[in-house]
């Protein structure tokens, strides 16, 4: 984030004019939360109940440290697109803190149970759901893998 100062312009519709304290985000120098799901197992616990466990990964491939807490969310869904709501109902949450330095990385073992006829075939993961870190890449929060069979 920068404040405007007297030192720049800002584009105007009929041209520019000196800066006057406007707010600018340089999104080339933000962070930029990755994350991803790995290492994930399907174990059957009775002829009705799985289990299935997973690795969550989150990494900052931005420029600089996240500034707050954020959350990650893991859902269950029955293809690889998000739909919210019902369609996709949220099994595991966590709230990520301390921030994330650039580069670093952030591993969290989950675990969910349910029932083997619940449907979806896929776990989605999404990073900031709450969108409070402005990144450089904001389409990148949502990854989805298909639970093994």
């Amino acid at each position: 984030v920068m404040i405007g100062a007297p030192f720049h312009n800002v584009p105007t519709d009929g041209g520019e004019r000196p800066a006057q304290g406007e707010v600018f985000l340089f999104r080339a120098i933000a962070p930029d939360l990755k994350g991803t799901i790995r290492d994930i197992q399907r174990s059957i616990e009775s002829p009705s109940q799985e289990v299935v466990t997973f690795t969550v990964s989150i990494k900052n491939k931005g420029a600089i440290q996240s500034t707050v807490p954020f959350k990650v969310k893991v859902h269950v869904s029955a293809d690889e697109v998000f739909n919210g709501g019902k369609a996709d109902p949220k099994v595991l949450k966590w709230n990520v803190q301390p921030p994330l330095r650039p580069g670093e990385r952030r591993e969290i073992v989950g675990e969910i149970e349910r029932d083997s006829a619940t449907p979806g075939n896929f776990l989605i993961i999404r990073v900031d759901t709450k969108d409070v870190i402005a990144e450089r890449k904001e389409e990148n929060n949502v990854k989805a893998i298909q639970i093994p069979n």
